[in-house]
């Protein structure tokens, strides 16, 4: 393996130095390469300290390989993908039981598998990231990606304080890990409103992993709950034009379209996401249909019927679901509250109760 080090203004080569190793030592190699650029920079470390520097968090390059795959389908964040990065990431852990990073891996995948409809509700899944993260952090307190498991499951269980302070420890352990100023943004700071708070650790985590499509679509989710909509178009559009068949752009971009009325668009791009076959009008009565024959009996998403009922102005219909997904600890309650398609039901009394149990402001 060669690694060079260039000058990126003149293209001239600063250092540069050839690895040979054995299949066997990719898991060491990494580390090597990471030391020797970070000495040649004279980089800092981080509080983890200079044994985390690079590291595979493991000497076994089976499990790095298995943890390695399981990553790979976490991002693509389809229904049949994450189920199978379950699957590696429990081979990865009985290859190399003491591997606290893949126990982060199996509770981030938990805490977000609920959301595509892969038949694990939400309640099941918070238990089983619990567990993982609960491991991790006996295994390795000094992990920041452990520190973002854990702060997910306390987010989806409304422990607001305390899933900050993990997010916060997460961030002085390793500020460049993209998904820990993601999460942060996403799960905590926009269900509590914090827009400004939000765009700032968006900003951070896309400068770090700027071609994430779960991190574009959710920053585009977050400018429309702002409602910065032209925004929020641009940024949807964009990430389509980069991944045509991204399930969860097609769905967010159809939840814009009907909090403004424009119900076409709205089920041209649910039927991107869900697929049925049939033929569905192309107004508020069609979108309606379209979601109830998507999502009806499924209990881990029963907040996107909400979504559609408050679109379309079925105000009592609307907080029939929003009851029932706080009864079944739906994580897309945290994830959706503050979707313009809500906007019609937030005078109601209802929701400010709502808001009170959930420990947000309204």
């Amino acid at each position: 393996m060669q690694a060079d080090l260039v000058n990126t203004s003149d293209g001239s080569e600063l250092w540069g130095a050839h690895y040979v190793r054995k299949a066997a030592d990719i898991t060491q190699v990494q580390s090597d390469i990471t030391r020797d650029v970070a000495s040649r920079l004279r980089l800092e470390s981080t509080p983890r300290g200079p044994k985390h520097l690079g590291s595979a968090g493991t000497s076994n390059p089976e499990a790095y390989r298995l943890y390695l795959e399981g990553r790979q389908l976490w991002y693509g964040r389809t229904p049949e993908g994450l189920k199978k990065s379950i699957d590696l990431f429990q081979q990865a852990i009985a290859a190399d039981p003491n591997y606290a990073l893949a126990y982060t891996g199996l509770a981030e995948t938990y805490t977000v598998i609920p959301s595509y409809r892969a038949g694990i509700t939400s309640k099941q899944a918070v238990l089983l990231a619990d567990e993982a993260t609960g491991k991790a952090l006996e295994l390795d307190e000094s992990l920041p990606e452990s520190h973002v498991a854990r702060a997910d499951t306390l987010t989806f269980t409304y422990k607001w304080n305390e899933a900050e302070k993990e997010y916060k420890r997460a961030l002085e352990l390793n500020p460049n890990l993209a998904v820990a100023h993601y999460f942060y943004a996403f799960t905590l700071l926009l269900p509590e409103k914090r827009f400004d708070e939000a765009f700032h650790e968006f900003r951070v985590a896309l400068s770090l992993d700027p071609l994430s499509p779960i991190m574009n679509t959710n920053y585009a989710t977050t400018l429309m709950c702002a409602h910065r909509y032209p925004e929020a178009t641009a940024e949807f559009a964009k990430e389509l034009q980069r991944d045509p068949n991204f399930g969860p752009a097609h769905h967010k971009f159809a939840q814009l379209h009907a909090a403004n009325g424009d119900f076409s668009n709205a089920v041209r791009q649910l039927q991107q996401f869900v697929s049925l076959p049939g033929r569905w009008s192309r107004d508020a009565k069609g979108f309606r249909e379209l979601a109830e024959a998507a999502f009806s009996g499924r209990t881990e998403v029963t907040m996107w019927l909400a979504l559609v009922a408050a679109s379309i102005g079925d105000r009592n219909k609307a907080f029939e679901y929003l009851e029932r997904a706080f009864a079944n600890q739906e994580i897309e309650l945290v994830l959706c509250i503050r979707y313009p398609s809500l906007d019609p039901i937030r005078s109601d009394p209802r929701y400010a109760d709502l808001m009170r149990r959930m420990g947000l402001p309204k």
